[in-house]
C-alpha cells in the first residue's frame, strides 16, 4: 500500500487496508520510514517520514520539516568555544 502524502511504500496485512484507508490521518502517522534527508548541520535526520512530518521543528529550505539533530555538532566558535 502507498501511505498517502508521503508516497512510501508499507506492508501491511489485507485485512487491515479498509480500516487504514478510512483514517489517512492515522495511516500517514504510522509511516515508519527512515527520513536520512540531510540536515543543515550536515548531519542525516534521524527521524522516521511520521516523526519528522507530524513532530519536525528543523525546516529545510524545500520547506520539509524534521525532527531536531540529535548528534554533536563538533565545530569551533571564533570565540574558541566548542558547539554542542
Amino acid at each position: 500500500v502507498v501511505v498517502p502524502g508521503c508516497r512510501h511504500l508499507w506492508k501491511v496485512a489485507c485485512c487491515d487496508v479498509a480500516e487504514l484507508r478510512q483514517d489517512e490521518g492515522k495511516f500517514r502517522k504510522a509511516c515508519g520510514e527512515a527520513c536520512a534527508r540531510t540536515l543543515k548541520c550536515g548531519h542525516d535526520c534521524q527521524g522516521t517520514c511520521s516523526r519528522c512530518n507530524f513532530e519536525g521543528v528543523e525546516t529545510l529550505d524545500d520547506g520539509s520539516k524534521h525532527v531536531k539533530c540529535s548528534k554533536p555538532c563538533g565545530k569551533s566558535f571564533l570565540c574558541g568555544h566548542w558547539c554542542e
